[in-house]
């Protein structure tokens, strides 16, 4: 059985790393994670597509995750789940026009972060 294949997009190493640990211990299929969108935009045309993406909402660049979330779902339609520590209406609204995406807020538990992947890959 094929495992799901999870990006992680995150600019800060940290939390990056964090995922990808968590991720992989739980038996998913987690590549190196990317730090902003246009490298995310890249993967997706260069990469195998993924499952499933957690993507922060502030990026490296001059996207942020939510403008590069549109993006990918003009084209696709791969679950999204944006992880920020910025917590207010105007980007929850923002994020809640993305059809198939969820949140979560930093700082999370790590059993939040995997019943929302579980949840959103079995939608």
């Amino acid at each position: 059985m094929k495992k799901p294949l999870i990006l992680i997009v995150e600019d800060d190493g940290l939390i990056a790393m964090s995922l990808l640990q968590l991720l992989q211990k739980s038996g998913y299929d987690v590549p190196d994670p990317v730090a902003s969108g246009e490298e995310a935009l890249h993967y997706l045309t260069h990469f195998p597509v993924p499952d499933l993406i957690l993507m922060d909402i502030k990026l490296y660049g001059g996207s942020d995750g939510i403008e590069i979330a549109g993006k990918i779902w003009k084209t696709s339609d791969i679950p999204i789940i944006f992880i920020s520590a910025h917590y207010d209406d105007f980007r929850r609204a923002r994020a809640g026009e993305i059809t198939g995406s969820g949140f979560i807020v930093k700082p999370f538990a790590d059993g939040d972060v995997l019943s929302q992947i579980e949840e959103m890959l079995h939608r």
